[in-house]
């Protein structure tokens, strides 16, 4: 009977241990396993709106995200909206319990958007450019016929 209480006291030991292991063990960005963000568009005019998702993986783990210098963290504290950075305004954060965390933007000047991951991983070093291109008016077409503004030369 003693030997069988020294088994399982020490099976019940071995088990505690990877137990608390894997409970303490950081988890690192999923950029090199898996797509972890989507961009609906790569370029858009002033007015129109776009999204940027990331996954719940990234959102909760990767730390060096950045949209136009402002950590993910940042911008999850932000409660009044719209909220400026950069050439365009956030006019929501969509915060699921499961799946994509998703950011909606409306491009408010032209101008371009930074989407960058600066982790340590070689993978992880991803950068994308949104371009934001003016709107065109009908007013530009008689402009331009007249010599006027700037398509002046």
């Amino acid at each position: 009977m003693k030997k069988i209480f020294a088994i399982l006291t020490s099976l019940l030991f071995v088990v505690s241990i990877f137990g608390v292991a894997q409970t303490m063990a950081q988890t690192t960005c999923p950029c090199d396993t898996m797509e972890y963000y989507k961009i609906s568009r790569d370029s858009v005019h002033v007015g129109e709106t776009f999204t940027i998702s990331l996954s719940k993986e990234a959102w909760e783990h990767c730390t060096n995200i950045e949209i136009e210098g402002e950590s993910i963290e940042d911008l999850e504290g932000i409660t009044e909206f719209p909220y400026r950075i950069g050439p365009v305004d956030i006019i929501g954060i969509s915060i699921p319990y499961e799946g994509w965390n998703t950011l909606t933007f409306r491009a408010v000047s032209p101008g371009t958007l930074a989407f960058t991951n600066y982790d340590t991983h070689k993978p992880c070093k991803d950068n994308e450019t949104i371009t934001i291109l003016p709107k065109s008016l009908p007013i530009d077409w008689i402009m331009k016929k007249l010599g006027l503004g700037k398509y002046k030369k």
